[in-house]
């Protein structure tokens, strides 16, 4: 192996180092980030009390016969699902805490990503809510 081939190939180690790091930094301060989100306290308000957020889900849960079961934790729900066999059930996770504004926004975790249950019920409640919020004149900017 000639030196302008080794110092082609200790450049790309170089490269492939730098950006392995550059990477893992990224991700590190976006996980801080989204922990800080996270552990926002809820601010409901007027427009939008915990009981009208509580409300919100149950409707929409009735909604679904595949959804069998709905809690709220602060601004946070978690969804029961049938399988569409009937014979196993999964859960997802619906985000609403805005870095605790109920502005809307949501995140999703699912064991079932190929499902368009833990979407769709986002969707419905985000508009339950967005609906309400228009109502009062509320922004979350």
């Amino acid at each position: 192996m000639g030196f302008l081939e080794k110092l082609l190939i200790g450049g790309a180690v170089a490269v492939v180092g730098t950006l392995a790091v550059k990477g893992s930094r990224e991700l590190a301060t976006a996980a801080k980030e989204e922990q800080r989100r996270r552990d926002s306290p809820p601010r409901f308000i007027a427009w939008l009390t915990q009981e009208d957020f509580s409300a919100m889900v149950d409707y929409v849960s009735s909604r679904s016969p595949r959804v069998i079961r709905a809690t709220v934790s602060g601004l946070v729900v978690e969804i029961t699902v049938r399988s569409n066999s009937g014979l196993t059930t999964w859960s997802a996770q619906l985000d609403f805490n805005d870095y605790g504004n109920p502005s809307g926004r949501y995140w999703i975790r699912t064991e079932n990503d190929q499902s368009p249950v833990p979407k769709w019920f986002a969707e419905a409640l985000r508009e339950q809510m967005v609906q309400r919020l228009h109502q009062g004149h509320v922004q979350f900017n």
